[in-house]
């Protein structure tokens, strides 16, 4: 045995005071005070995360790493999880972990400064093996000891490590601020650290990092030729942990076992270690197999030995001090304790030394906690940490603050004078606690994970107290103790169950479990269940008995009793929905949790709708009511077929419907109602038309109720399913109710074989477009539009006057043709970026083409307000004077910003002397008018509603236009429940984010509101085909042929994000004074002809002159850095401008948005930063820190031939405005 000084271990007990919030050292104020106490600041780099400076602090002369947190580190989660991070990281105090200097996380400015990386990198010293060996055991301890805090996430890929003297100087931050770092899948973002993830032990990524350090470290000829004058054997020990941790097992090796294996091949020739505080351990050599090689089973750890005593008050595991002994059972005790890094009471379950004796009590705590870790559920003591200290193994789970039911039976026994069991709870809080405990198992039994110890003792009430826990309304209650669940494919023996034995607590057990054989699954919980409702309803069990056998012989073999016999108050649905659960075949009993769930929430709260039944309709004698169902089978999938056939504007004109008049007016509620007016069959209809209800790519309906007329009312439902071929069969419902005998003979004629012939030529012309979309450009919905002779010539006409304008003949040939044949409602709006997408061509020249389409005649200008809401038109107008600083959205309900850059939307329609556009609207709010609502619907006041989706990763909203704010929903691959409900209230924190599975989802909709609700699922993704006004009115030919299109004096309107670029000549004056004042200003003249060219090639538009300087603005902050880097190169090309030196910023942010002498202008503080930024920085290109940390700009910085240099520049209200310089020499790529 051999014994080495190894890195230090923090000892398993520690009394320590409360954390000090102090500890953490902040900057005084969240900007500039902060930014001034550091100097010399230089960018090392910028990520997904923020910006890192190296810097200077002035307080000692130390160098620091300063990180500005930026984009999504921002949010509050974000910060939040950085600052137990940070407090973890002190609390780890190891020398080779890089420590916390100065912290701000909170104001508009957060950062963090970090103790300096080395100076030397790590794949700079790889001549000395030795060396390098210490340094992998220095980084194989530090991991092992952080993980015994919880602290996950550290930097290890070789070229993040760097050495200072030596010794390594790990990342422990967790922050990418490095592109690399944000784009490697190999060192993935670090968890938060009071969370253990979803299914995936945290320690993976650091061991699987850990494993990919060491592998490249033994590939350095160096490191090989050391291990091959030392022993082999623990070479091949050390590859085959490596390989173990990079594998797929779910136990992989901790990080101790590297660093006992790297020091046992330095044994004979130990490196020089940091010194600390640390004792020494020993080094157990685990002997290899006869031929050299290890199981992968056989690489756990050996059990350590116990500690002499159980935790005590004050003591510290890992980074929780115990507080209190809760209790405790044949498996171990649970204590509170206090979360150090967060200041959270936690529950920490720690495994006894008695229970350590027998062999399988490890496995199935290890085991409790993978599944509790793949069962993350708000119904669910959810799992915060697994670990271990000196031999002693403990989970620490989320403190629950109340009592469990068995506490408050017993108390409610003890107040009636029971001698045995306890006493009943109200029916509605015993149905709300059961619905509760189905609801954490849902996603458990999804996963065929199954509880197998559902009782009262494992049932918690939040908040509550035995006294008075029965009184509360609705009680709120928490599955815990999953010590003995498992698969359900899972066998009896690796359940840790003997042969025929019998795993559970023998009252509550279903008679499977009774009989062992391991066939026991989700209706085993479902018998639980059932028993634990029996007793809340009863106050006893249904089958009671003192022999554990005589139990088991009741349970399999005699009738439950029937529950309103002991308890006449619970009413007969109760009583059904027990005697369900308690069926002796598990075949007769509810399948699962879900099941039962769907049957507890009929009977608290009424059955909830579900889609395919939408839309609710009016009271009505369903025999009277006249229905037509076709069906078609179509060769594209559904997800092809439906941007088409929700295309109800063009479908209704294809069908030959005529157009409607649509009217809003608001009802006494506040709410908007839309009300429609039509000629049909020679009669004038009007109706109520009640909101489009659709789920994206699957159904869509709508109700409209008549005023008077022959129809009561009438329903549209368009259903999509695949077919296994890949195709899609459509199915097309319409039902009338006819108000009286006219109304009837109508109904069949319009819904008969009429209705059929016409969606038949439709559908079968969209599903032939879609067939040979590649080859057949023709219109999906109608054939191609015929002008007469007359109307034909003048289009002739005006395009040959277009040509001569310099537009290329190819794009006036494609431009003529799309407004001689395109639809009518095609032409009717031409949106010119999405048009040039369509036709394939170029989008500048299509933009130039359509503004001189419009001086020529040929089109006509019209602005579009877009809603931020639902991305329609809520106004169009015809100039920008009208336009007002706000618009109401009719749809919405809701007056938003009329953002110039990104609200305001310049499009075009052909001019009627060409064509008539005249055709009216067909349809309003369908599922085309909205791309981003993956689905709509309505709920009725106290409606409740099931709602199937399939959502892949990513961001949505859930909101609508009378709830009081939308709610973020992130749907993540792994690591969330694929159920969740949400009660539409006012009480409702529409901030907090919900995560969801990706895959299948399963949300209640619950309108407690006594109105009805409108409610959306959007996805978040931005509209990219627009052209927006405050780019349109920056183009030199738009300001050329329309100088009158300004706003009105004094309006002003916002633009949310825009880019500027601003130039100036630093020597303007030598320019004049060396060549005189006509020469000088022939080459300031020349030099702006440059920029104008050289921006507008970069999709920017010069806003205005400013002396001998121009102010470009962008709606893409790339567009403006490329154009910016791109200038220098087009003056030195020019003979004119060859020598002039220019100053060149770029700037982002809000800004305000009027007229000023005639054309549109910007102002704010942005506006007035960024025509200060050249001036400030002098010669060259200067990107503001919000411009340089864009991960496009930054991607594209790092592949200069230069490297900036970080200033600190005072601009207008921001004194210490960090920015990046680049000499004026720097060059684009080519492939830039």
């Amino acid at each position: 045995m051999l014994r080495r000084k190894a890195y230090p271990q923090r000892p398993c007990f520690v009394t320590l005071a409360p954390a000090d919030p102090a500890s953490l050292r902040s900057f005084p104020s969240p900007q500039a005070a902060g930014i001034e106490r550091l100097r010399d600041l230089r960018r090392i780099s910028s990520g997904p995360d923020g910006v890192a400076y190296d810097a200077l602090l002035d307080a000692d002369g130390r160098r620091v790493e300063l990180r500005r947190l930026l984009g999504p580190a921002r949010s509050d989660p974000r910060r939040q999880a950085l600052a137990q991070r940070l407090r973890l990281i002190e609390l780890l105090g190891l020398p080779a972990v890089r420590r916390v200097v100065l912290s701000c996380l909170e104001g508009e400015a957060p950062a963090v400064a970090l103790e300096a990386a080395g100076q030397t990198p790590l794949t700079a010293s790889t001549d000395d093996g030795r060396r390098l060996l210490g340094v992998l055991v220095e980084a194989a301890s530090c991991v092992d000891a952080a993980h015994h805090l919880g602290l996950y996430g550290v930097d290890l890929r070789p070229e993040a490590i760097t050495l200072r003297d030596g010794v390594p100087r790990l990342d422990f931050s967790g922050l990418a601020v490095d592109a690399l770092r944000g784009l490697e899948t190999d060192t993935p973002r670090a968890p938060a650290p009071t969370q253990a993830g979803a299914g995936d032990d945290p320690r993976l990524a650091d061991l699987r990092s850990l494993a990919g350090l060491i592998a490249w470290a033994l590939q350095q000829p160096a490191v090989a030729a050391y291990c091959q004058d030392r022993s082999h054997r623990e070479t091949a020990r050390l590859n085959q942990l490596c390989s173990a941790a990079s594998g797929t097992i779910s136990d992989p090796p901790a990080a101790s076992r590297f660093a006992r294996c790297l020091e046992a091949l330095l044994a004979d020739d130990p490196p020089p270690r940091v010194a600390s505080a640390g004792g020494a351990s020993e080094i157990a050599v685990t002997p290899l197999a006869a031929d050299g090689t290890a199981e992968v089973a056989n690489l756990a750890p050996p059990s350590q030995a116990p500690r002499g005593r159980e935790p005590q008050v004050g003591d510290r595991l890992g980074r929780f001090r115990i507080e209190a002994k809760l209790g405790e059972g044949g498996m171990g005790a649970v204590y509170r304790a206090a979360d150090l890094a967060s200041g959270e009471p936690v529950a920490v379950k720690v495994l006894s030394q008695r229970a350590m004796l027998r062999g399988n009590a490890l496995q199935r705590f290890q085991k409790e906690a993978r599944l509790l870790a793949s069962v993350n559920n708000p119904h669910v003591t959810n799992l915060i940490e697994v670990n271990d200290e000196d031999g002693l193994h403990y989970l620490v789970l989320e403190f629950v603050d109340g009592v469990d039911v068995r506490c408050l039976l017993d108390h409610r026994g003890a107040d009636r004078g029971a001698d045995r069991g306890g006493g009943p709870l109200r029916e509605a809080a015993a149905l709300s606690i059961a619905a509760d405990v189905a609801r954490a198992l849902v996603d458990a039994h999804q996963r065929d994970i199954i509880h197998r110890d559902i009782k009262p003792d494992n049932i918690l009430l939040v908040g509550a107290r035995a006294d008075h826990a029965d009184e509360l309304p609705t009680p709120r209650a928490k599955l815990t103790d999953f010590g003995i669940a498992r698969h359900v494919d899972q066998s009896e023996s690796l359940a840790l169950t003997m042969a025929g034995g019998m795993i559970g607590t023998p009252v509550y057990m279903a008679p499977e479990q009774c009989r062992g054989g391991g066939d026991a699954g989700p209706p085993a919980d479902v018998y639980a269940l059932g028993v634990t409702l029996f007793e809340m309803l009863t106050g006893r069990t249904p089958f009671e008995s003192d022999d554990p056998m005589k139990l088991v012989g009741m349970h399999c073999f005699e009738p439950a009793p029937a529950v309103r016999r002991l308890n006449p108050l619970v009413s007969e649905a109760a009583e059904q929905l027990v005697a369900k659960c308690l069926q002796k075949h598990a075949g007769d009993r509810f399948a699962d949790a879900a099941h039962l769930l769907r049957e507890l929430d009929a009977m608290q709260r009424g059955e909830p709708s579900t889609v395919a039944v939408r839309p609710l309709l009016p009271g009505h004698d369903p025999t009277r009511v006249l229905s037509n169902q076709m069906t078609w089978e179509l060769r594209s999938p559904p997800e092809r077929v439906w941007p088409y056939v929700s295309n109800t504007e063009r479908l209704n004109r294809a069908i030959g419907l005529p157009p409607v008049e649509y009217r809003v007016e608001r009802d006494p509620q506040g709410a908007v109602r839309r009300w429609a007016t039509v000629r049909l069959a020679g009669m004038a209809m009007s109706w109520e038309e009640h909101p489009f209800e659709w789920v994206e790519g699957r159904r869509m309906s709508v109700l409209r109720e008549f005023t008077g007329g022959p129809f009561q009312w009438f329903v549209s439902t368009v259903e999509l399913e695949r077919t296994p071929e890949g195709g899609s069969v459509l199915r097309h419902e319409v039902r009338i109710l006819p108000r009286n005998a006219l109304g009837r003979w109508i109904a069949k004629v319009e819904t008969g074989a009429k209705c059929r012939r016409s969606l038949d030529k439709v559908y079968t012309r969209i599903d032939q477009t879609l067939a040979g979309q590649q080859e057949n450009k023709s219109d999906a919905f109608e054939a191609p539009a015929k002008l007469d002779r007359g109307r034909l010539d003048r289009l002739a006409r005006r395009a040959a006057a277009l040509a001569a304008q310099g537009v290329e003949s190819s794009l006036v040939d494609r431009l003529s043709q799309h407004l001689a044949e395109a639809p009518a409602q095609e032409v009717a709006q031409i949106r010119p970026v999405a048009l040039a997408d369509k036709l394939g061509l170029d989008e500048g020249a299509v933009i130039d083409a359509c503004l001189l389409g419009a001086a020529q005649g040929l089109l006509r200008m019209e602005w579009d307000v877009l809603c931020p809401t639902c991305r329609v038109a809520a106004d169009s107008k015809q100039a920008l004077k009208q336009l007002s600083a706000h618009t109401h959205c009719e749809a919405c309900d809701a007056d938003f910003r009329s953002d110039l850059a990104g609200a305001v939307e310049l499009v075009f329609r052909v001019h009627p002397e060409i064509r008539n556009t005249s055709v009216g609207r067909y349809c309003v709010g369908g599922p085309w008018h909205a791309p981003h609502v993956v689905a709509q619907l309505r709920l009725e006041p106290g409606e409740r509603l099931e709602l199937e989706l399939e959502l892949p990763a990513g961001d949505y909203l859930l909101r609508g236009p009378r709830l009081p704010g939308a709610v973020p929903l992130r749907v993540q691959p792994s690591g969330a429940p694929s159920q969740h409900e949400f009660a539409l209230e006012a009480a409702a924190d529409p901030k907090r984010t919900v995560a969801l599975r990706a895959g299948k989802q399963l949300l209640t909709l619950d309108n407690r509101y006594d109105v009805q609700q409108i409610v959306r699922i959007e996805k978040t993704i931005p509209r990219g085909d627009v052209l927006t006004a405050a780019r349109a009115a920056a183009l030199p030919r738009f300001r050329e042929l329309f100088p009158g299109e300004v706003l009105d004096s004094g309006n002003t309107i916002s633009a949310e994000q825009v880019s500027l670029l601003t130039t100036a000549i630093p020597e303007v004056d030598h320019l004049y004074a060396r060549h005189g004042d006509a020469q000088g200003y022939a080459v300031v003249e020349r030099h702006l002809r440059v920029l104008e060219s050289t921006i507008r090639a970069g999709r920017g538009e010069v806003v205005k002159v400013v002396g001998e300087g121009v102010m470009a603005a962008f709606d893409d902050v790339g567009d403006a850095v490329r154009s910016a880097l791109a200038i220098d190169a087009a003056l030195a090309a020019d003979p004119i401008t060859s020598n002039l030196a220019l100053a060149i910023g770029v700037h982002r942010g809000p800004a305000i948005v009027t007229t000023s002498n005639d054309r549109l202008d910007y102002f704010g503080a942005v506006a007035r930063q960024a025509l200060a930024l050249p001036t400030a920085a002098g010669v060259g290109v200067t990107l503001t820190e919000p411009v340089a940390a864009d991960p496009l700009v930054d991607a594209l910085l790092a592949r200069l031939t230069c490297v900036g240099e970080t200033l600190t520049l005072a601009l207008p209200g921001r004194p210490a405005q960090l920015a990046q310089h680049f000499s004026i020499d720097t060059r684009v790529p080519d492939d830039c």
